[in-house]
């Protein structure tokens, strides 16, 4: 992490993310990603991942489904939750009782990660947390490992396909999606 400088005066510029110098060695990554259109209900996605340092570096790229929690705010009936599950090797199954259901297509072997989009309680409030495995818990399994953290089950209504890359210095690794 690095440091801030002391706040500015009035009269100096502000602090912008090029004053941190996080770029000055060139050792990051650059993340475009193209959508294309087939038909009205097909989107394909392509993300290219840059390595702009000179020496291999590691990069973890989670492209991630989730729906919006509209029915623990009572937007929604409360007896029905949408469903996000890993259906097979290379795709993942989409539920849902309005919008309908849908595939989602991808290459490689990648861990599937699930939990449900509902608020961690227990971590904010110190209450118990209405279902297991809150909306933290992809993140806090990536950082800890802790594998009991993310769904066994591979499902919930968040999920990400998680690819752990080694790109070599100044190439390029690409992804793709349906």
């Amino acid at each position: 992490m690095r440091e801030e400088k002391p706040a500015p005066e009035p009269t100096e510029p502000e602090y912008e993310l090029m004053d941190t110098g996080i770029f000055d060695q060139d050792a990051y990554f650059d993340i475009f990603i193209e959508y294309v259109k087939a038909t009205e209900e097909d989107i394909l996605v392509q993300l290219t991942i840059y390595n702009r340092a000179k020496k291999q570096a590691r990069i973890d790229v989670m492209p991630s489904l989730w729906f919006r929690n509209t029915w623990y705010w009572g937007y929604e009936d409360q007896t029905y939750v949408p469903n996000v599950y890993a259906a097979g090797k290379q795709w993942l199954k989409v539920e849902h009782q309005d919008v309908g259901n849908y595939h989602f297509y991808f290459e490689g072997k990648p861990e599937l990660l699930f939990c449900e989009n509902e608020t961690n309680r227990q971590k904010l409030f110190h209450q118990e947390n209405t279902r297991l495995y809150p909306k933290d818990s992809i993140n806090d399994y990536v950082i800890s490992g802790n594998k009991s953290l993310v769904n066994p089950q591979l499902r919930g209504t968040k999920s990400a396909v998680r690819y752990t890359l080694q790109v070599v210095g100044e190439g390029k690794s690409v992804l793709r999606s349906s």
